[in-house]
């Protein structure tokens, strides 16, 4: 009766022990793998590089001197590309000296697709950035990246200097200054085909290119190089309407 009852406690204890960890079928432990998100900053096949010249698609020289704007990644994906498996909606702050982001941690499965947009969702778009930790993407940042509550975060900041002359300097004046936001300029962009395993307590990285140029995609710098959004809604869209070509497997 003794050993009876000591054994039934010991399939309890076991029982107990098995619920309290992640398993699999067999109940052995399986750690949470972390997903990790590596950028290269590129502008169209070259590396980026600030105060360096690059030319727009008509001909213009210019130089970036600053290059914000906010990646959204709503979640990944499972392999029949509908079921989502990572779901936390998050926003990271990108610059080009951003190089690896953690997006988070999940049970060991297989990411299909990656999610994800510029801009910053109309929900969270409207929220006050004093309400965040400081150090989160959506907090306050300096140089700002946020309007005020009734318009809320600016999506991507792009300035610097244009020849707009093209007399092969960068003259007083010659600049461009271009602050793209609002809800209506939040822009998807078409999910990323990752192919990737979460593995057993592993890391999972995932390879990315930001194309800067692409963010200026049949823009004209030396005659388009000013919007605040509102004052130039046209050029606001017309960049917005390019933001999802900035991101692609690297």
């Amino acid at each position: 009766m003794k050993k009876a009852i000591l054994l039934g406690i010991l399939v309890v204890v076991l029982i107990a022990s098995c619920k309290k960890k992640k398993e699999n079928p067999s109940c052995e432990a399986v750690e949470d793998g972390t997903i990790k998100l590596n950028l290269h900053h590129m502008v169209g096949p070259m590396a980026f590089e600030f105060n360096t010249d690059f030319t727009d698609d008509y001909g213009n020289n210019y130089q970036f001197t600053r290059a914000d704007w906010y990646l959204r990644v709503p979640g990944f994906l499972e392999h029949d590309n509908i079921t989502p498996i990572v779901s936390t909606n998050t926003h990271f702050k990108i610059d080009p000296e951003v190089l690896e982001l953690t997006y988070g941690t999940i049970a060991p499965t297989a990411l299909h697709n990656m999610q994800w947009g510029v801009g910053v969702d109309s929900t969270a778009n409207h929220l006050d950035p004093n309400t965040y930790v400081t150090g989160s993407a959506l907090s306050n940042q300096s140089p700002s990246m946020h309007w005020g509550w009734s318009s809320g975060y600016i999506f991507c900041v792009l300035e610097g200097l244009v020849d707009i002359d093209g007399n092969g300097s960068y003259d007083p004046l010659e600049t461009f200054a271009l602050h793209v936001g609002m809800d209506s300029n939040y822009k998807d962009g078409d999910n990323l085909h990752v192919n990737s395993e979460v593995t057993d307590g592993g890391t999972t990285t995932i390879q990315l290119s930001v194309d800067y140029s692409a963010f200026i995609d049949s823009v004209d710098l030396s005659i388009e190089n000013s919007t605040h959004t509102m004052d130039n809604m046209p050029l606001a869209m017309k960049i917005a309407n390019n933001f999802n070509k900035v991101l692609n497997l690297h």
